[in-house]
């Protein structure tokens, strides 16, 4: 789970912590490689690697596979969704992580999207 974010980013920052409290669901599938834009050093590279569009802005993430085949991306039907905060951008994280995942289970799926969801 490829996250690329930025030391000066709320949004990144908050959604670092999301990943950071369901660390242990999350393992079951996904390795997580957080990578800061003016930060470190090979970002860039990285960043070139990916299907980032002009105008995705931070946090965009990716699923990929351990080759870097790309499985899915934060930009949903109405762009990347960042931290997932509204419907369907919770929506949109559920259905990535329910066409990635093989060891989470619909119901964890469900706890971590039901997490993110706006009170």
């Amino acid at each position: 789970w490829v996250v690329l974010d930025g030391p000066r980013c709320g949004p990144c920052f908050r959604f670092a912590r999301w990943m950071d409290e369901h660390r242990e669901t999350l393992a079951k599938d996904y390795v997580v490689a957080r990578i800061w834009g003016g930060v470190d050093a090979r970002a860039e590279e990285a960043r070139a690697g990916l299907p980032v569009e002009p105008g995705d802005g931070v946090p965009w993430f990716a699923i990929t596979r351990p080759d870097g085949a790309v499985l899915a991306t934060s930009r949903g039907p109405l762009g990347n969704i960042g931290l997932p905060s509204s419907v369907e951008g919770v929506r949109h994280l559920r259905a990535m992580i329910a066409s990635t995942a093989a060891r989470i289970t619909p119901e964890e799926a469900d706890g971590l999207a039901e997490s993110l969801r706006p009170r």
